[in-house]
Order: C-alpha cells, then structure tokens, then sequence
C-alpha cells in the first residue's frame, strides 16, 4: 500500500505529496491485525498539538540572558548570509552537474516534502509496535509533530515576509520584500519549508537516541543534504534555508524536551481490554 502510494505521490505537486503521505502514515497507525495490536487512544494525542503548540508560542517569555543572547547571535549569522546570498546562489549554480541534480531530486528534496520522512515515520512506528518498542513509537510520532509544526510556521513565516525566490526574478534578487501585504503575492521564499521539517523530524530523532551517534549523524545528515537541495535548485536563497534550519531544529528540540524526556507520551494498562494504551499525560 504504502509503495503504490509513494509511485502516486512521485507525480504530485509538493503541497499534495504532503497531504498524501500524511494520510498513509495515520493508515499505517490504524491499519488492523498487521503491525499494531496495541489499543491507541489518539484523543490523548491530538490534544497534545494544542499543548505543545502553546508550549512553543510561550516559551521565548521564559528565555534568560543566554537564550536571547543566542538568539541575537542566530540573527546576526543570518544576516551575514543574507548579504550573500547571491554569490552563494552563484556557487552553487557554477557546480551543478547531472550527478548533484539526481542526488537532489530523488534524495534530499523528498526528506523536505515529505515523500520519503512520513512513510519512514509510520515504518519507525510500525517498528516500534512490532519490538514492543515505546521508545521508537513516541519517536515517530513526535517526529510527526515536528514535521507539522516546523513546516506550519514556516508557512506562516513565509505570509508575513513574503520575499522573492530566486527563481523568480531575472535577474533575481534577494532584496525583494514586500510582505505582509497583499496576502495574494506570489513571494514565498522565507522561511524555507523543507528545511524546516528536514530539521525538525532530525533534532527529535537525535534527540531520542542521544547514545547512539550514528543516528545523529544520520539524520543531520539528511537534514544538511535536503537543506544544501533547495539552494541548489534554486528553490530558496541561503538565508531562506538558514533561518528554516534553525526554526525547524528549536521546535524539534521544544517537542523533544516535552514529549521524550518529560513523560507526556507513556504506555499504559488499559482495563477490560487486551494490550496496552498509549496514552499522553499533560503537565
């Protein structure tokens, strides 16, 4: 199922791949008598995305003097990217070849829309059930969360700056900003999307097996890889996926701080039925 979904998703705009590959990994969650035969209770669940959404929104009030020290510091790394962008759009334009096109389109730039993230999200889910893995399980779906939520505020991100993408413009330019109105302008390049939720799905899945290196370089891995695709396609400038890296990697490491360390996701008895609960305790 989930491979005819993937071959079907290869032919659709990004923003339906998306939506596509969501509903294959909440299939895969519901799928009967294969890969679950724990009883879940995603009331629980879907109630934490209004929790951890507040969480995040909040969280900046409760930064002290190194919090926003580094985030000064983030701001003003952007901006030094920023006055680069076009000579960096430049290198890598210069040093496209057939090689790094095809590594691109059929490796980094699916980690970014979704393609290939949420299937393997629902694949560590499946995993985690099948070993009787918590662990695991909490993993995906708070990988899920992160996917969401990164590539959500990105997209609010990219209403209120509304800058111009580099294939927009001939010549393009990267001073181009005229957000936040109209809300009809074709101007979405900041921040960028796919570096967002590469970034976001990575920090939570480093974050979840902090002794185990390999899967942190793995995942940052593919984090970098998809974040380098969108300059070179030139789908964003350096700034746009700088600013996405770092959007994608705070909220990864927000969600992972309050549903893998804190106890808000645990697996649990439940009576009169057989199995076991997962279920989500707020704090």
């Amino acid at each position: 199922m989930m491979e005819r979904a993937a071959r079907v998703a290869s032919g659709c705009h990004p923003g339906d791949r998306k939506v596509l590959m969501l509903w294959v990994f909440i299939a895969a969650l519901l799928a009967p008598g294969r890969l679950i035969s724990q009883e879940i209770h995603f009331q629980g669940y879907l109630g934490s995305y209004v929790t951890d959404a507040s969480h995040i929104a909040a969280s900046p009030f409760t930064w002290d003097a190194g919090d926003w020290g580094m985030t000064a510091g983030l701001a003003g790394a952007a901006v030094v990217i920023m006055a680069f962008d076009k000579e960096i759009l430049d290198f890598f334009e210069r040093n496209r070849t057939p090689d790094t096109e095809n590594i691109s389109r059929y490796f980094a730039e699916p980690f970014g829309s979704g393609l290939y993230t949420l299937p393997l999200l629902g694949i560590l889910y499946g995993a985690g059930t099948a070993r009787k893995e918590p662990r695991m399980k909490v993993a995906a779906l708070t990988g899920l969360k992160a996917f969401l939520f990164s590539g959500g505020v990105a997209w609010v991100g990219k209403q209120i700056f509304q800058r111009q993408r580099p294939g927009q413009g001939d010549p393009a330019d990267p001073w181009i900003w005229i957000g936040p109105l109209p809300p009809s302008s074709p101007y979405d390049a900041f921040p960028s999307g796919h570096a967002a939720s590469a970034w976001g799905v990575a920090t939570v899945i480093s974050r979840a097996w902090p002794e185990k290196k390999w899967v942190t370089l793995a995942s940052c891995g593919v984090a970098i890889l998809t974040s380098l695709s969108r300059i070179h396609d030139q789908k964003h400038w350096a700034s746009d996926v700088f600013a996405g890296a770092v959007l994608g990697a705070y909220i990864g490491s927000h969600l992972a701080g309050l549903n893998l360390l804190s106890g808000h996701i645990t697996l649990s008895p439940w009576n009169g039925m057989n199995g076991l609960t997962l279920s989500f305790q707020m704090e």
